[in-house]
């Protein structure tokens, strides 16, 4: 077995043991057995949560891998790739996220999509999809920092008729090129009673976009809380 570290990257292990103890800092296995072999993974008290092992199988033969309790977690077949995560209670086995994986025509899951955090969202439902979700005090409508793939922002505004305000809204997941999709949410105010609140985003840079509301009333101004939400796609 020998190891190559490498500053600030994963470590990168070769090994052609057919029984191997992975080690306490994962990282990014080679692995060439001579037979059909059985590697076990560190108990997860010793291992940094979020640390990742990436197990390359270069050998024809099947690498079976289960934690320090014997439970079998996967099987590397020949020239496949295994990837394991620890999180907060279990090893998570993302092997099926390989650089060869194509995926056919018609994909069936049964179960919820969460993007973002490896976190159980509140939605668990079959069919649901969760991001990362970013929901700020309400403020007067200005600048605001919101992070995350989707979110909701809260403002309140006395906009004139027939104005436009705008606000730069700081988010890390923004390119220049991203889309970003707005939908109004809920409005104190009574619609044309209250002015007529429209939504628009007029510039997207990495980083961040511009919000901007216009009240297409002639005369009645804006009054109260408005919410929108928002979806980011790259």
């Amino acid at each position: 077995m020998s190891v190559i570290p490498v500053g600030g990257k994963l470590a990168v292990t070769y090994t052609s043991a057919n029984s191997y103890a992975v080690p306490t800092y994962l990282g990014y296995i080679i692995a060439s057995p001579s037979g059909n072999a059985a590697y076990s993974l560190p108990a997860r008290a010793s291992v940094n949560q979020g640390a990742p092992l990436i197990l390359k199988n270069r050998s024809n033969f099947n690498i079976t891998i289960t934690d320090d309790l014997s439970n079998v977690l996967g099987v590397i077949a020949p020239l496949g790739t295994g990837c394991f995560v620890s999180t907060s209670t279990e090893w998570a086995d993302f092997s099926a996220v390989d650089d060869n994986l194509n995926i056919p025509d018609d994909l069936r899951i049964q179960g919820y999509l969460a993007i973002g955090t490896l976190a159980a969202p509140s939605n668990v439902v079959n069919g649901a999809i969760n991001t990362t979700f970013a929901q700020p005090a309400s403020q007067a409508f200005g600048a605001v920092t919101a992070d995350g793939t989707s979110g909701l922002l809260t403002f309140t505004t006395t906009l004139a008729a027939a104005s436009v305000a705008t606000a730069v809204i700081s988010n890390a997941s923004v390119r220049a090129t991203s889309l970003i999709i707005l939908t109004q949410q809920s409005y104190a105010g009574v619609l044309f009673t209250n002015g007529v609140p429209e939504w628009r985003v007029t510039a997207r840079a990495n980083g961040s976009f511009t919000l901007q509301l216009a009240n297409e009333h002639a005369t009645n101004a804006l009054s109260g809380a408005i919410s929108v939400g928002f979806l980011v796609i790259n």
